[in-house]
């Protein structure tokens, strides 16, 4: 007994100074970008693709996604800086598995009904174009 009495302090006090680094981004978009750009959804419509990188451009649309067909639009972005990174030096085996992976995410919308779904879906598959381009497309 003694022996978690001393390592659960420990433990506790490791887990919190652990936690900030584990915590969500924060949605770039302020109130000013969203006067300017007419409305929220199109405020992270531009900073998306303002995003000087794929990774960039998915932590904009994971940290502000709309939760709705939205998001398929904001997918669509981040896909297109993402994919030229891998897939013209991609196998014919890591092509099937991101296609896979691509579909997988579409079953999430194919599954559920509700916009929700939809936009579930589309952070998926830009998650997913985001990680084949982490993974193989370190030797560019």
């Amino acid at each position: 007994m003694k022996a978690v009495t001393f390592f659960l302090p420990l433990f506790a006090a490791t887990f919190v100074a652990a936690s900030p680094a584990t915590a969500a981004e924060e949605c770039p978009v302020n109130e000013a970008a969203i006067t300017n750009a007419g409305g929220y959804g199109n405020a992270v419509e531009a900073a998306v693709k303002a995003a000087p990188d794929c990774e960039r451009a998915f932590k904009t649309l994971d940290a502000c996604q709309l939760g709705s067909s939205w998001d398929n639009a904001l997918s669509e972005i981040v896909r297109a800086k993402c994919e030229p990174l891998f897939i013209g030096k991609a196998s014919a085996g890591t092509m099937r598995a991101y296609k896979r992976k691509q579909a997988g995410c579409a079953m999430i919308a194919k599954k559920n009904e509700g916009t929700m779904y939809m936009g579930l879906a589309a952070v998926c598959q830009a998650r997913a174009a985001r990680d084949f381009a982490r993974k193989y497309a370190k030797g560019r």
